[in-house]
Parts: C-alpha cells; structure tokens; sequence
C-alpha cells in the first residue's frame, strides 16, 4: 500500500518483502507470526525524534524502511553522531532490556517505516522465543565491542582526516555498490557532518576536496561515491 512518503506500508512483518537476514527478519515463522500480533507500525516523516537521551524506554523500535540517526550528547552540549541506523536494526534494546534510560537520541533523517513493541510485550516475545532471545543477546554484543573500539582508540580519531574517514565508513553501510564503488545518499547535510566529529564545516568540505583529489572519496550534490574503502579504512585505523 503506497503512503505519503513514497514508502510501501508493510501491514504484517509475515508478508513483508523487505524482509533480509538482519536481527528479527530472519526468525522462524511462528516467531515473525508472534512478534506482528504485538507490534505496531508506523511511517513517520524526516526528522521525527523515536527518543531522547535520558528518557525512559516505552519499547523497541524495530527499522523496516528509512534510516535513523542515532546521537550521543558530550559534556559540551552538542548532539555527536554515533551512527546511522538501516532497515533491519533494533533500537532501544539496551535500555528497553535493561530497565534504564535512553544512553542516546535517534531521530529519523528521511521518511521511515518503523515498527514499536512495547517494553512488557518485548520481554515476554524474548522469553518464548530461544532464537529471538539469542540474537538479542548478538545483537547486545556487538554494540558492546563498538563502543569498547570507540573507548580503545582513545574516545574517537584524532586527525581531521580520520574522524571524516571514520564517518564515511559508518555511512557506507547503508550504500549500495557500484562495482569496486560504494554509492550513498547522504543522509546528513554537511553542517550535522561537521558536528558529528567535532570539526567546522569549512573544515569537512576541504577534507572532502582532499579526498576526492587523492581519488578515495566524491561528493556529487548529495550523493557520496567512495571510490577507494581501502584507504578509508587505513585513514581511520580501522
């Protein structure tokens, strides 16, 4: 069914053909059949906010369509981008499972679909069923390791090209490829790039010019083409 956003509302996580290997989509039917009976579809505009930093855990959002950025706040007060979020990832589960509040703010950056399980609902769907259960806990584990990368190199990259490395590579995860290219639509405007790493704007565009002059990275109007991931990766350390 269309929808104002140009997105199609998937009315039941049993039907959907979106559906890839990420977290959820990939559980047994009768676990896919129990986790629809419990949940409740959205299709929210660019800029909706899912939940703040410090607020209580309602449930989880589960992302079918769109993405969703997700931010920390530093003690300086500004918004800092951990990553971008794609179709398939959960958000709050974290809090939602450990009873605590919101480590991070997650707000849509262009029209997404969005299914939320309340927090009881979840609970009880994790303990009946062994497999969503276990790839929660895969799930929890991975963000652990991000953040134990994130603490290892020293709270973030401290040249200007590495933090921009570093932030290309988390948005080339929602790219498509282009042969031995990555081609994305950037989801945020240069000014949230620059405050994302804690540079200036005029600072991220000379980066970007360098990058494209050594042949890694092009940015036409909104649309990035990493050319070189390799260096990337070697600029960031990872």
């Amino acid at each position: 069914m269309p929808s104002p956003y140009g997105l199609n509302l998937v009315e039941s996580c049993v039907t959907c053909k979106l559906r890839n290997h990420a977290f959820f989509c990939s559980l047994p039917r009768s676990s896919i059949v129990h986790l629809d009976d419990i949940s409740l579809s959205n299709l929210l505009p660019k800029g909706s906010i899912l939940f703040v930093a410090g607020q209580k855990p309602g449930g989880v959002h589960i992302l079918c369509a769109g993405k969703v950025k997700v931010c920390t706040q530093p003690g300086n007060g500004k918004l800092a981008m951990v990553k971008i979020a794609g179709p398939g990832e959960v958000l709050g589960l974290h809090a939602c499972i450990g009873g605590t509040a919101h480590e991070f703010t997650a707000e849509t950056v262009e029209p997404s679909h969005i299914v939320f399980v309340r927090s009881d609902d979840f609970k009880q769907f994790l303990s009946q069923n062994e497999v969503a259960c276990w790839k929660a806990a895969q799930i929890l584990s991975r963000d652990c390791h991000d953040a134990y990368e994130i603490i290892r190199s020293g709270g973030g990259a401290r040249s200007g090209s590495a933090k921009l490395a570093r932030l290309l590579l988390d948005i080339a995860v929602i790219g498509k490829p282009r042969g031995d290219e990555i081609e994305v639509v950037l989801p945020l405007t240069h000014k949230e790039m620059a405050q994302a790493i804690g540079m200036s704007r005029e600072t991220v565009w000379r980066k970007l010019v360098e990058f494209r002059n050594s042949g890694i990275a092009i940015l036409k109007g909104s649309v990035l083409l990493i050319q070189n991931k390799a260096e990337l990766q070697r600029l960031a350390g990872r």
